[in-house]
């Protein structure tokens, strides 16, 4: 067992606290030394010992790797989010496995997904703004006083956008949702982006491929001008630079394979309405779900989307104006 907590005892309670997991001892060092003079760090080399931590120690943020033995990143991660609600969730490994990148999103709702060998300066910024963030919903002192189960439901019915070419997904979705909220589609990205201009979307249902193009690159753009828009994306490809491109920088909420499952798809509409109801009551919860633009790399969507996503910034500065 390694543990480390920082020597600097008169400003650690100033500190935020950062729990980070890893069966490898060297690198547990490695982040020990990046981060102890900017956060309380702990340390654990096994998810049973970090679990131990989460228990009894207050933690604005978790950085797991995925690959160990007895659990998995993903199990502890999901464990984290039972246990310390508030607490941000990230996943740092070596390997780009499909199902660790869809179990990271749908099970462990985490923050963000980092590969090994990472960059210093990027996962100092990364762990840094979700500590933050993770502070400023402790003192909301939100979601560990008003569960989920507990919400009441909006009386204004909620819009689910639904982005496909197969009317297959309207139907299905149409089924969990109606008549309690309302469902509109677009089976092109203009068409779309015009619906999101003039409804009271909230949830977007949206495949990665339509028409034979991509869409990632404005569900990315849709999500840095609206963040409290939560996204389902349903894909029968298996690109996981893509998805986890989508978990970085598009704060997707879910991903599900295609064909889709009735019963999978329900489960995760459900926890999505959920989740929203959540975020439009706690507008500090916005945060959780904003993106940044990344570094020398730039979106490419057309002119008409980006004159809508415009549009959408504009009624989300003034709800009123949209139906």
């Amino acid at each position: 067992m390694v543990m480390h907590i920082s020597d600097e005892t008169q400003a650690s309670n100033t500190k935020l606290t950062a729990l980070f997991v890893d069966d490898d001892e060297r690198i547990l060092r490695s982040l020990h030394m990046l981060f102890r003079n900017e956060l309380n760090v702990i340390t654990a080399t096994s998810g049973h010992e970090a679990i131990e931590h989460i228990q009894c120690t207050p933690v604005h943020v978790v950085v797991s790797d995925q690959r160990m033995p007895g659990m998995m990143g993903i199990e502890l991660l999901r464990n984290v989010k039972a246990i310390s609600p508030n607490t941000i969730r990230i996943l740092l490994t070596g390997y780009s496995e499909l199902t660790a990148i869809v179990g990271s999103v749908n099970d462990g709702e985490i923050f963000r997904f980092i590969n090994k060998p990472w960059d210093p300066q990027e996962i100092r910024k990364t762990v840094r703004k979700a500590a933050e963030i993770a502070k400023q919903l402790e003192r909301t002192h939100y979601l560990n006083t008003h569960p989920l189960q507990n919400l009441e439901p909006n009386v204004n019915k909620l819009g689910v956008l639904v982005i496909d070419n197969d009317e297959t997904t309207l139907d299905m979705v149409r089924k969990i949702v109606e008549p309690d909220h309302f469902v509109v589609w677009g089976n092109s990205l203009d068409q779309a982006f015009e619906l999101l201009t003039c409804h009271n979307i909230g949830i977007v249902v949206s495949e990665l491929k339509l028409n034979g193009h991509d869409t990632s690159a404005a569900i990315k753009m849709l999500k840095r001008y609206k963040p409290g828009i939560l996204t389902v994306i349903t894909t029968s490809f298996q690109d996981t630079t893509t998805l986890i491109e989508l978990i970085n920088e598009g704060q997707v909420y879910r991903v599900l394979p295609k064909p889709l499952r009735q019963g999978l798809l329900e489960i995760s509409l459900q926890s999505t309405l959920r989740q929203h109801r959540l975020v439009d009551r706690t507008p500090q919860l916005v945060r959780r779900y904003q993106v940044e633009t990344p570094h020398n790399k730039a979106l490419s969507v057309s002119t008409r989307i980006m004159g809508y996503l415009r549009k959408i910034q504009q009624h989300t500065q003034n709800p009123s104006a949209v139906a």
